[in-house]
């Protein structure tokens, strides 16, 4: 029989060889923040880490709201990604759909498992036009795989 101090010492060893749970994106091998003088402003969608405590605005992605334009700041420079599933809302969203949008940039695949927290009161004429989500991102290039909390939104 195992004991509970070897299981946890080879849960441990499992989850540190290839993944990583991060806090902060200073820890990805993989992605930063979008400089400030590269982000976009206007309609879009964007993502910024859970774990961002400032006031700033520090995406780690963007995009048009129909994703023909999709940035993130890889491996030190910002580049476009290649969509492979998007999601555009046919009707209003409702707090608690969950939704999954997919990109690729080379050998590297980027997944947001999305959940919506917030959308616009049903009595708002043209003053309220965000969707907002929590999301996992995973991003993986078949070495390294990250996986991080992020919040993103979508509008105007």
């Amino acid at each position: 029989m195992i004991s509970k101090k070897v299981l946890l010492i080879i849960i441990f060893l499992i989850f540190s060889s290839n993944n990583i749970f991060a806090d902060d994106v200073k820890n990805s091998k993989i992605f930063g923040v979008i400089p400030k003088d590269k982000i976009e402003y206007g309609c879009g969608c964007s993502y910024s880490l859970e774990s961002n405590t400032s006031k700033e605005f520090q995406p780690i992605f963007q995009s048009e709201l129909d994703y023909s334009y999709v940035i993130m700041f890889i491996k030190g420079k910002l580049v476009k990604l290649e969509p492979i599933k998007t999601h555009i809302f046919k009707s209003r969203p409702k707090l608690g759909d969950k939704f999954t949008l997919q990109f690729k940039y080379n050998d590297l695949f980027i997944v947001f498992n999305n959940t919506v927290t917030f959308v616009c009161p049903p009595d708002s004429e043209g003053g309220c036009e965000v969707t907002r989500f929590k999301a996992e991102l995973t991003v993986n290039n078949g070495k390294i795989k990250e996986v991080y909390s992020v919040n993103g939104d979508c509008g105007c």
